[in-house]
């Protein structure tokens, strides 16, 4: 309990930085099929959003805030080890639970990263082979990419 303090302080102070940095609201939308040019050879290089924001915490704090935001009295949040990435879409806070390989995808994406460079990074943190990682990246990315966590590079 000692740390939930610190860690609300954390996860507040992501989301006032989220809300204040740049965006991808004034971008123009990925192209419909867009995804398929990296199954067709295409280039495909991905950064995250200016605003992305990657907190891990020892509490699952979401309920509490939408509670304190409802303005309803919150409970107590249960202990539980959660990586979560904040991101923004259409001036809209979201905060997303990232499983072990999304966590290590979002943060490989800090600076450009290409496909391939991608399922590299990803494949141990996923637990399986290339071609599952990248299985489950071409499943994620477009989800990943309508939270607004990350976008094309170029």
């Amino acid at each position: 309990w000692l740390r939930l303090p610190i860690e609300l302080a954390r996860l507040e102070r992501a989301r006032l930085e989220v809300i204040r940095a740049p965006g991808l609201e004034s971008e123009p939308a990925a192209a419909a099929g867009a995804g398929l040019d990296a199954l067709l050879g295409g280039p495909l290089v991905l950064v995250a959003a200016p605003c992305l924001r990657l907190v891990e915490l020892e509490h699952d704090l979401r309920p509490f805030l939408a509670a304190v935001d409802r303005g309803e009295p919150p409970g107590p949040p249960p202990p539980r080890r959660i990586a979560l990435a904040i991101g923004r879409v259409a001036y809209q806070i979201t905060m997303t639970e990232l499983a072990a390989w999304q966590h290590a995808a979002l943060v490989a994406c800090r600076a450009p990263c290409s496909l391939a460079e991608l399922v590299d990074r990803i494949a141990p943190a996923h637990g399986a082979d290339r071609g599952a990682a990248l299985a489950a990246l071409l499943v994620w990315l477009p989800i990943a990419e309508g939270l607004g966590l990350i976008r094309r590079h170029g």
